[in-house]
């Protein structure tokens, strides 16, 4: 071959030409230029706007006890006092949640619990030493909201410190439309955020607490028991590779788990190479609609495969040509009380004959062999419809 016709091999045809030049080609700089880390700027925003209303909240705060323990309390100023700094205190909790980033979290819960260390003491002493009993001081619903502002959602806040995640991804996860165990268990850490929210609303973040770690991860648990069993088919080998990836789980964790059930008792299992085969539910709960269904067909078709092997011996006793009708129902497993002469009219036409020798009370079956095996597949459909019929 010649080097011009080489050349000519790796020419582009029109069309790729074609696409080539349609191309919008960027240069890099523009890229870079275009895109600005938006990011960035949005959380240092969010961070001086948060220290900013932090620095104001500390200082509303302290004024007013401050004022108060001096003996110079006001009914009214108490009172807008109270809301405004409750409105601050709620403001600047909503950002430390939800907007602020997860490496300022530290610094944020230092500052508001330094502030709680100096207005916590002076409202001690004020109820002690001021010109107020302690019901006046502390029953009074300017002093309950600035405690509350102080302590709004402070356990939440102690669990985030720990969670180097955005609040999005550690509590509030959305059920997005992915593997079973997204739509399944993600919706616990989104009833998690819920509670822990309304909860720290009414200073009762102590019952969040108890839910998140205990009461979710025992339901989270169950439903990865649930899920697995539903994967598992009865008495089919399943592969568990693809199974702990549709779940989004680890292989190890997979195996782990099951074979933990096998162990308590809980299900019947059979370990294989590459998977398990499940044999018996051995727990109710575990019995769910799903498995409820695949236990039926699983019966369903033993049930088939019986009537089938019945059907497949018709076919070897048809190849004698004939045979005694006792000898045959005894064969084939047929009822006493099933009359042989309805068996004509159940399987199809000229397929058997019925007949009866002189000076004997025997009868014979003949086969038409030509014909049987013309009808092969509605022989097996006559049998296994008229199955409750015909065999014991």
């Amino acid at each position: 071959m010649s080097e011009k016709e080489d050349k000519n091999d790796f020419l582009p045809s029109e069309k790729v030409e074609e696409m080539n030049s349609s191309k919008v080609v960027i240069p890099e700089s523009n890229i870079i230029e275009e895109i600005p880390p938006r990011n960035n700027e949005e959380n240092k925003k969010i961070t001086i706007v948060y220290f900013v209303m932090e620095i104001i909240f500390a200082a509303l705060a302290l004024f007013f006890v401050i004022s108060t323990v001096a003996g110079l309390y006001l009914d009214i100023i108490a009172f807008i006092m109270g809301f405004l700094i409750l409105s601050f205190g709620l403001v600047t909790t909503y950002l430390f949640i939800f907007k602020l980033s997860v490496n300022k979290r530290l610094t944020a819960f230092i500052v508001r619990f330094i502030l709680i260390a100096v207005v916590l003491p002076i409202l001690i002493i004020g109820i002690e030493e001021g010109p107020y009993n302690f019901y006046e001081t502390v029953f009074n619903v300017p002093f309950f909201l600035i405690i509350y502002s102080l302590w709004s959602q402070f356990l939440l806040k102690i669990f985030l410190l720990f969670v180097k995640k955005p609040i999005k991804d550690s509590l509030f996860r959305k059920a997005i439309a992915g593997s079973p165990s997204e739509l399944e268990w993600r919706k616990y850490d989104a009833i998690s955020g819920l509670l822990a929210i309304i909860t720290g609303i009414f200073a009762l973040d102590f019952f969040w607490v108890i839910y998140h770690v205990f009461i979710r991860k025992a339901l989270m648990e169950k439903a990865k028991r649930r899920l697995l069993v539903e994967s598992l088919e009865f008495d089919e080998e399943i592969n568990l590779t693809p199974v702990s990836l549709e779940l989004g789980l680890t292989l190890e964790e997979v195996i782990f788990i099951l074979k933990q059930m096998s162990l308590k008792r809980e299900l019947t299992l059979e370990f294989t190479r590459y998977g398990a085969i499940l044999k018996e539910i051995r727990k109710p709960k575990w019995f769910t609609s799903v498995m409820k269904e695949k236990y039926d067909t699983f019966v369903r078709l033993q049930k088939l495969s019986k009537i089938e092997l019945k059907a497949l011996r018709f076919f070897d006793l048809a190849e004698r040509g004939r045979i005694l009708a006792t000898d045959f129902k005894k064969a084939m497993g047929i009822k006493e009380d099933f009359l042989i002469d309805d068996l004509i009219l159940i399987l199809p036409h000229k397929v058997i004959d019925i007949r009866k020798v002189a000076f004997s009370k025997k009868r014979w079956i003949s086969f038409n062999l030509e014909q049987i095996l013309l009808r092969k597949e509605r022989i097996i459909k006559a049998f296994v419809e008229n199955s409750s019929k015909i065999f014991e």
